[in-house]
């Protein structure tokens, strides 16, 4: 029997953690300003595998298969923050040197899309918001059932429903922005946000480590 109460708890914060702005949203934001709905909805397959991956990871500790050790996650958090600070300084550097996009959307993307899903599972398996929630946040709620089973699944499935749900609605109402300059800030706002998660989680690690 499913526990409303947990499974209520869980929604809430699924729906916290994925309208905070975060590398993920971010990301999502920033391919679809500049590149259209699809770029965006490509990006969130990419960012929803590596979320997935992470998924299995918990419940692969839940059963014992492997422990994680507090060093380890903060090595991963190091070393996902390094590369999400290049990727932002990436993005700053793209929105100087942006040139005028035409008005027409199917001229925006020139790119195959499966070079953003490529992008957004880096971003999203390199996230150490992700990382933290999945591994250590995440178990806490495997208590929505009785049956272990049943409540991985339920888990699952209620978070890839929120995650294209709210993602893919950021992506709709930043699509249809097609004013050139606003594209360019967007793209600067983006690069500025993501350094400052990444700056964030560096100082994080290096006091801890060091």
């Amino acid at each position: 029997m499913i526990d409303v109460a947990v499974l209520s708890a869980f929604v809430g914060s699924v729906v916290l953690f994925l309208s905070t702005p975060g590398p993920v949203t971010v990301m999502v934001v920033n391919n679809s300003v500049k590149q259209g709905f699809l770029a965006g909805f490509a990006t969130i397959i990419g960012t929803n595998i590596a979320s997935l991956m992470l998924i299995g990871a918990s419940f692969l500790v839940l059963y014992g298969v492997f422990q994680v050790s507090e060093y380890l996650l903060t090595y991963l958090t190091l070393f996902g923050s390094l590369y999400l600070l290049y990727f932002a300084i990436q993005i700053i550097k793209d929105s100087f040197n942006a040139k005028p996009l035409s008005l027409d959307v199917a001229d925006k993307s020139n790119q195959p899309l499966m070079n953003y899903v490529t992008q957004g599972f880096l971003v999203g398996i390199s996230n150490p918001k992700d990382v933290l929630f999945f591994v250590a946040f995440f178990p806490l709620f495997f208590n929505v059932d009785k049956n272990i089973n049943i409540a991985m699944m339920v888990l699952t499935l209620t978070w890839v429903a929120l995650d294209y749900g709210i993602l893919s609605l950021y992506s709709m109402m930043f699509a249809k922005i097609k004013r050139q300059s606003f594209i360019a800030w967007v793209g600067r706002l983006s690069g500025i946000m993501l350094a400052i998660i990444a700056l964030i989680g560096l100082y994080q690690t290096i006091s801890i480590l060091f």
